[in-house]
């Protein structure tokens, strides 16, 4: 039987002992039916093992969020050092500035922790945040699916503004000169003054707009309607280029000496001239690409869909190597000549720069998040049914102290769950003790 620990003070409540319905196969099979469809449809994702959220290195320590609703911060050498739970999945990135830790949840909450991994306070959306939370010049910007920009008192959670555009917004931001940038799914990338919120200008595209990215004083930014542009600070277009397919709305950019490096769901990694906007090389797979790239001393690295993790050449695109993974590596970051990769198998792994395991660290849940593509464009594709959990009776749970946050009850109408066993005491929350 799972062994839990308790923390006082929380209304944590999590799963001991399941049955999911969702499996490898499905994983692939979304994977498979999401090249096919021309704008946004994988933003329901359920509860799960899985880490999407980019893993950072901040003194020594390993953070990430996870679909488990846990918050997770590691050492070096992959022990973990305390968790945060909260009610829902855990899938964008997380950003850290002066020792606050900021990472949206699809609880609707942006959550602010201390390094120790207290509560220091969240904001409520009015739904899933769906972008990592950025510091830039003393104010904290993220987006929401509810379609509003905030900007907020990154020390005290206060919201200083908010804008409204006409769809959600699911991608990254980025400023320059005062102004910031970012896309949103009603097919628009805007430029709002950053003290003030006040539109400046917005830029159209044919669809739904992802990350933007600054460099060099240029704004970069690609779109479902299959094109990666670039437009100076004032929305004027200096270059379009058109790829095999859409380039997704979360996803980000790498760029160093005049190159960036995106991802398109017609199976390719891009690399394109940042002056001319014409193509250097395109590397194939087997999949849709399913991790932003990451540069690191002449090397692209990034990971797909058909599950293995690539290594190649920045300036050539020529493979170094491929490593591959029972499912698809969802996230990447670099440390110091070893690579944090967090997997949809529910594990984080750390590598070598030559792909060797160091170790893995496994999350709270063995089963990866089911992915939701909207009913009536997955049916065809692949029959999932998920039902809401049914609550069985109360287990005699367990002693020692932890942080496991402060929030209610951590239920999901995903997966055929046979079994789930849960404190209702309000204040009592558990998480899994690895080493009893």
């Amino acid at each position: 039987m799972d062994k839990y620990i308790i923390k006082e003070d929380s209304g944590l409540r999590i799963q001991t002992e399941v049955a999911p319905g969702y499996t490898d196969i499905d994983v692939f099979a979304v994977i498979k039916a999401m090249t096919k469809y021309e704008r946004p449809v994988t933003f329901e994702i359920g509860t799960g093992g899985s880490i999407s959220c980019q893993p950072i290195i901040h003194k020594d320590m390993i953070y990430f969020g996870a679909c488990d609703h846990n918050f997770y911060c590691l050492d070096m050498n992959g022990n973990e050092i305390w968790r945060f739970g909260t009610n829902g999945p855990i899938v964008f990135d997380c950003s850290i500035h002066d020792d606050i830790i900021y990472f949206g949840c699809f609880d609707h909450n942006v959550y602010a922790l201390s390094l120790e991994g207290k509560l220091l306070w969240r904001f409520g959306t009015e739904d899933m945040v769906g972008s990592k939370p950025k510091v830039i010049n003393n104010i904290l910007y993220f987006g929401s699916k509810d379609g509003k920009m905030y900007a907020i008192n990154p020390k005290t959670g206060k919201l200083i503004w908010k804008f409204k555009t006409n769809g959600a917004i699911c991608a990254g931001i980025n400023a320059y000169e005062d102004r910031l940038y970012f896309g949103s799914w009603d097919n628009n990338l805007y430029c709002l003054n950053a003290k003030t919120g006040k539109l400046v200008w917005k830029y159209a595209a044919n669809n739904t707009v992802a990350t933007a990215l600054e460099y060099n004083g240029n704004i970069f930014f690609g779109s479902f309607d299959h094109c990666f542009r670039s437009v100076t600070s004032e929305g004027k277009l200096r270059w379009k280029f058109k790829a095999g397919g859409p380039i997704t709305a979360g996803a980000g950019y790498a760029v160093a000496d005049n190159i960036i490096y995106f991802c398109s769901r017609d199976t390719h990694m891009y690399a394109v001239d940042t002056d001319t906007g014409k193509i250097v090389w395109k590397f194939p797979t087997g999949e849709m690409i399913v991790s932003p790239p990451v540069y690191h001393n002449n090397v692209v690295y990034f990971s797909s869909g058909d599950s293995n993790l690539y290594a190649v050449e920045a300036k050539t695109g020529k493979l170094i190597w491929k490593k591959p993974f029972t499912l698809p590596v969802a996230s990447i970051g670099i440390y110091e000549d070893i690579i944090y990769a967090g997997c949809w198998d529910c594990n984080l792994y750390a590598l070598s720069l030559e792909r060797k395991t160091l170790w893995k660290f496994s999350t709270s849940l063995s089963y990866p998040a089911p992915i939701d593509l909207e009913q009536d464009q997955i049916q065809s594709n692949i029959e999932i049914n998920w039902e809401t959990p049914k609550i069985e009776k109360e287990k005699e749970l367990y002693k020692t102290e932890v942080n496991a946050g402060d929030y209610s009850d951590l239920t999901s109408v995903y997966g055929d769950i046979s079994r789930l066993s849960y404190m209702s005491n309000k204040n009592t929350g558990y998480v899994k003790k690895r080493d009893f």
